[in-house]
């Protein structure tokens, strides 16, 4: 989730801080729901994609030539370059011409206009507006040094411009920026700077936040406040009573182990004739379900795990032929996104349970 495109509530810092060039040393992405769709729009016939394009929003630029596509994180200082893609012939539609790069698939697709376009991210909910430009954004021609501070001013600048949730998080970010500073030195160390970094942001308690130095081996990621204090310490202890008391048979694993399954014991809530109708889904993750990135090789295989669930339940409650058929399925299916920070009550299960 940490690349450009990748819609949803994600903002993904990417640090090198320090020992390669500034373009690659930080990188930082603000990403929100975008609005519109392609499909509701009037299709044109475009002229060539080559060109100089800005996003309706996000703060991006892009430029296509031939077969390569790069794209751009700016600021008002800054314009680093963040994705290189490459066309893939084999992999375009009659409206579509399919880009390819490290870890996304970006779809361009004619927009309202002929001056417009629509770019869609493999993995994303909706679209960006693409708009032709005749110039390249002014800090795009600006080179910047890679010191402590020009990171620091980039960081601090990025989350200006982009972050809207400050009210929200009752977090004054110009406040935040006056006792920063002054800790950025021209000596400061990566390791020191990431420190500096990571505090800046903490405040926020904002778990789509998130630095990756990659240079250093660190990283940080922002958290919601458990609303019980024992969820956190409790965790274990909660997933083993659920497995232990809850669940017949015990829970199996699906799509990399990020998916497990299993069926509820019968209770006094469940009608006798409907043994262990009740399905319990523990999702660990929405992601790293294959072990190919790609994201239809993801999709495709939580596909198969949940037809593998629904299609044939006989297969876990071990009924066979007899059940009747209609008894043997799912009557109802109870999902769980882990120990979801800031939501769960589950850490109540605790109680009459030995800690």
């Amino acid at each position: 989730m940490g690349r450009i495109f990748r819609l949803g509530p994600l903002l993904a810092l990417l640090c090198g801080m320090g020992g390669i060039p500034l373009p690659r040393t930080f990188s930082a992405v603000l990403v929100l729901v975008a609005v519109g769709s392609a499909s509701a729009q009037t299709r044109t016939y475009p002229r060539s994609l080559d060109g100089l394009w800005l996003t309706d929003g996000y703060r991006e630029f892009l430029e296509f030539r031939g077969d390569d596509m790069r794209s751009y994180e700016i600021t008002a200082l800054s314009c680093i370059p963040v994705v290189m893609a490459t066309r893939k012939i084999e992999m375009r539609t009659v409206d579509e011409i399919v880009f390819v790069g490290e870890d996304d698939t970006l779809r361009i697709s004619p927009g309202p206009s002929p001056e417009t376009r629509w770019l869609h991210a493999d993995g994303s909910v909706s679209n960006i507006l693409l708009r032709r430009t005749d110039f390249r954004p002014e800090p795009c021609g600006q080179p910047i040094a890679d010191t402590p501070l020009t990171n620091y001013q980039v960081f601090w600048e990025t989350f200006a411009e982009n972050y809207p949730f400050f009210t929200l998080r009752k977090v004054d970010w110009l406040a935040v920026d006056e006792k920063s500073r002054p800790q950025v030195t021209p000596k400061t160390t990566p390791e020191e700077l990431f420190q500096i970094l990571s505090h800046m942001i903490e405040p926020l308690y904002d778990a789509h936040t998130a630095i990756r130095a990659y240079s250093i081996r660190q990283g940080f990621r922002g958290y919601r406040p458990a609303v019980d204090p024992l969820q956190r310490k409790s965790a274990a202890r909660i997933t083993e009573i659920i497995e232990t008391n809850y669940v017949r048979g015990g829970l199996r694993y699906y799509c990399n182990k990020q998916l497990q399954f299993g069926l509820l014991r019968s209770g006094p809530t469940q009608n006798p004739r409907l043994p262990d109708s009740i399905g319990y889904l523990r999702i660990h993750s929405f992601s790293r379900y294959s072990g190919d990135r790609e994201f239809a090789k993801q999709l495709d295989a939580l596909e198969t795990a949940l037809d593998d669930i629904f299609r044939d339940s006989v297969k876990f409650t071990g009924l066979g032929n007899r059940c009747p058929h209609q008894w043997r399925r799912l009557r109802c299916l109870w999902c769980l996104h882990r120990l979801a920070a800031g939501g769960t009550r589950l850490p109540r299960l605790l109680k009459g349970h030995p800690q």
